[in-house]
């Protein structure tokens, strides 16, 4: 079945629609112009192996994905940072998009710097001159190869999860280095936006209940962010959730700085949802085949005001991919979105 952009639950089926819904968004040339209905369903599936992992999910879900995320976050240089994978030929990503430039949207994760400025004790050593501008023509080149590769349209995750220590662009714990971190992040959108056939879509995407960092001090304001963004995976971060379970989904929900929460911060900023990334993690750290979560993320973006959803199915970081081993889950996932 094909997957535009719609997702309707319990036993309902599927209205066909086209790319993302972008009528709260700024009045300014956007990508993904409205074309019918919201809630985009994405799928990750890696990197190098990113076509077979694709077939894969197709094969497992049965749904025809038009939303493809793909990570160009670990460059070690700015010159890598500027030359993203996905804008080479060889890696099937131009050539995916251009098959159907009308129904198929990139989502693209990248860090505001590459590993050679990562600094986590003390990241204000970066920040400042990012926050000061210093990074623009670093940030408008990485925007021409986008729009040279044809993907000028994508949603960008620019800075995903910098509430977490282990991110390369990490926030920091001062509010001098969250407010900096802001700042940069407003300099590199601007200097994106300023590339000629750049009608990229910003979001703004920290991690679920991941320290206790005041959002307002690294949400860098209503004129640079489009979509905000929570990546939720099915592990409680405070507490060992119990078994897979309707209850176990409203612990996730409601837990500090988790989605409930992340959700009333982006409806007072006026911002529709995403949640680019979701997963069942394997056991003991997650809940594996849970289908309460599945239906728990099926049921918030169906009554929430969201542009995008997306499985990370890579296999990576102990995410159990969609398949034989969670029979539960890929059922509720069908259900749901196929």
């Amino acid at each position: 079945m094909v997957i535009f952009a719609s997702v309707v639950v319990r036993a309902q089926s599927v209205s066909p629609g086209v790319r993302l819904d972008v009528s709260r968004l700024p009045a300014r040339p956007v990508a993904l112009v409205q074309a019918g209905n919201s809630k985009a369903v994405c799928i990750s599936t890696g990197s190098g192996t990113w076509k077979a992992g694709l077939r894969a999910a197709e094969q497992a879900t049965g749904i025809d994905f038009r939303c493809l995320e793909t990570f160009s976050d670990a460059d070690p240089t700015w010159s890598q940072w500027m030359d993203p994978w996905i804008t080479h030929a060889n890696s099937g990503i131009p050539e995916w998009v251009a098959a159907d430039r009308r129904q198929r949207t990139l989502i693209v994760s990248e860090d505001l710097i590459p590993q050679s400025l990562t600094n986590d004790p003390d990241p204000i050593t970066w920040e400042q001159p990012c926050a000061a501008g210093q990074f623009n023509g670093y940030a408008r080149r990485f925007a021409r190869a986008l729009v040279s590769a044809g993907l000028g349209w994508s949603v960008i995750r620019l800075g995903k999860e910098a509430n977490g220590g282990w991110e390369q662009d990490y926030v920091g714990q001062t509010s001098a280095e969250q407010h900096a971190w802001a700042q940069c992040f407003d300099q590199e959108v601007a200097a994106m936006r300023s590339v000629r056939g750049a009608h990229f879509l910003f979001d703004w995407n920290p991690n679920a209940c991941t320290n206790a960092l005041p959002l307002s001090n690294y949400y860098p304001g209503n004129a640079y962010v489009d979509i905000i963004g929570v990546d939720l995976y099915n592990a409680d971060c405070a507490t060992q959730l119990p078994g897979p379970s309707a209850w176990s989904w409203h612990l996730l929900y409601t837990e500090s700085y988790g989605l409930a929460q992340i959700t009333a911060f982006a409806e007072k900023k006026g911002k529709p949802m995403s949640i680019p990334e979701w997963g069942l993690l394997a056991s003991p750290n997650g809940l594996a085949d849970d289908p309460y979560y599945v239906e728990g993320i099926a049921t918030y973006v169906q009554n929430h005001d969201v542009a995008f959803q997306s499985y990370f199915d890579s296999g990576a970081n102990g995410v159990v991919q969609l398949g034989p081993s969670t029979p539960k889950a890929l059922a509720a996932y069908r259900h749901a979105f196929g």
